[in-house]
């Protein structure tokens, strides 16, 4: 009995996963309590992705409804949150962000093991991306980059147990997770849902029944929201606000002073073409045709109770779609403005702590210090506001390397096998869309919507770690073994 009990008590120890919750439950510990690092909650009143906060408390499924630019969860969720601790809800955000977190750090790990990763790097590399710094910073930012994090790498994680064993459950909790995915982060379209249902058909062919069984009603929630977003609003996605304006942004700077009013004339650009977009309605309402109210407090504000500006109020929407047209018609004739704008996307290199929202009341000289040391040593950026020289070096060569063990011995290949390319394709795959969205259509913050898929980054450098320990042992033990035989 006393040995099976030292037994016990020896795994206990050793088991990855435990030794995964103590580093989270350590630094979480040390951040929280030693350096008081505070929750972030400071988006609710001012940030232009949510609904106004009394909104969210007096009017919630209503204003959820008629939102246009934004998917809906998140504001849901915080919706929720403000209803159910009126009083407290700093503190609930807090604590829902802190399991998340104890969600990704697990999820991470066992997804690194799914894909073959030796457990001794798989805890290493989990632990690592746990206690930085800037991983600690998103979890304590009331945003939507870091529980999207976490739905992308679970998602991935059940897409490789899927196509392993192909059980149901895993099939409908991974499309689930893309739905819930697409209806938190707006870089995320039905088309994006649709791209891997299809993928997974056409690899995994003699499960096709299994795999429309699982998507069958994740699809249907699709499908319902796409009919009612095109009903109400007249498009089939969210976000458009964002879109037209965003595009018209990177252009319209670079156009020389000389150029604009020719092209203004030429084009039959909107008199606001050329001002910064995401301005005061005021700026945009003589130039738009008369504005209705609806009875809709969400599409009617045009500011919110702290005074920020209410992109969802109507106006934008018939606003950014001049900002869209003229873009069109001046990148069809003069794609060179458009293209130029591609040089200030180097901050896509920038590590994730970057982000000033991120920050936020925690920027102080301890975190500001441990910053630069985890930039210097991780990411190779020595000074702020400089490209990660790591990170330039790292990511060509990962995707490089994810693409290649992705489309590998494409023929008859074990459910392991399958698994291991469907989950690396996936994961590339993601990586190339997130970065091409973000460096092709946003006018900034490339960093933060990085940081959605850094642990792709991670994972498919674990397994290139894997292949060089492998590689390791091989050429240690193969000599001796020609040795032996001989």
């Amino acid at each position: 009995m006393e040995a099976i009990y030292k037994s016990r008590i020896c795994k206990f120890q050793w088991s990855p996963l435990w030794l995964i919750f103590l580093a989270f439950l350590a630094s979480r510990s040390f951040y929280l309590l030693s350096l008081h690092i505070q929750f972030n909650a400071n988006p609710i009143n001012n940030f232009w992705q949510f609904l106004d906060p009394v909104l969210l408390k007096t009017d919630l499924l209503r204003s959820i409804y008629y939102l246009h630019q934004q998917p809906p969860l998140f504001n849901l969720f915080l919706g929720v949150i403000l209803k159910l601790f009126p009083e407290h809800w700093s503190v609930a955000f807090q604590l829902c962000y802190l399991l998340m977190g104890l969600v990704f750090a697990l999820a991470l790990f066992k997804l690194m093991v799914e894909m073959g990763v030796s457990p001794i790097i798989a805890t290493s590399l989990t632990v690592i991306h746990a206690i930085l710094p800037a991983t600690l910073l998103y979890e304590n930012w009331l945003f939507y980059e870091y529980p999207a994090a976490i739905l992308i790498c679970l998602s991935a994680l059940f897409l490789c147990r899927f196509s392993k064993y192909f059980k149901i459950s895993d099939g409908v909790i991974f499309f689930g997770l893309l739905t819930i995915l697409m209806l938190t982060r707006g870089f995320f379209q039905p088309y994006w849902v649709i791209f891997f249902l299809l993928l997974l058909l056409y690899v995994c062919e003699p499960q096709g029944k299994l795999i429309l069984k699982a998507a069958l009603f994740p699809m249907l929630v699709i499908v319902i929201f796409a009919v009612k977003q095109y009903i109400v609003f007249g498009t089939w996605t969210t976000g458009d606000v964002y879109v037209g304006s965003n595009l018209a942004g990177r252009i319209n700077q670079r156009i020389p002073s000389n150029l604009r009013q020719t092209f203004m004339q030429e084009y039959d650009l909107p008199p606001y073409f050329f001002a910064h977009p995401f301005q005061d309605m005021s700026q945009y309402k003589n130039f738009l045709p008369a504005i209705q109210p609806t009875g809709i407090p969400a599409l009617d504000q045009e500011k919110k109770m702290h005074g920020s500006r209410n992109l969802n109020y109507i106006g934008y929407l018939l606003m950014t779609n001049g900002y869209a047209s003229g873009f069109a018609k001046i990148t069809l004739h003069h794609p060179a403005f458009y293209f130029s704008s591609f040089s200030s996307t180097w901050r896509y290199f920038l590590p994730s702590s970057e982000d000033a929202g991120a920050l936020g009341p925690n920027q102080n000289a301890i975190m500001d210090t441990l910053l630069h040391y985890s930039n210097m040593l991780f990411c190779g950026q020595w000074q702020r506001m400089r490209n990660g020289i790591f990170l330039m070096i790292a990511f060509p060569v990962i995707i490089l390397f994810g693409l290649i063990e992705a489309i590998r011995k494409c023929g008859k290949r074990t459910a392991a096998q399958r698994a291991y390319q469907l989950t690396m394709f996936y994961m590339v795959t993601n990586i190339v869309y997130v970065s091409f969205i973000a460096v092709a259509v946003s006018l900034g913050d490339y960093n933060r919507y990085r940081f959605i898929i850094d642990s792709f980054y991670l994972v498919i450098f674990a397994v290139m770690l894997h292949r060089i320990q492998q590689y390791i042992i091989w050429k240690r033990t193969e000599p001796e073994k020609y040795k032996a035989i001989s």
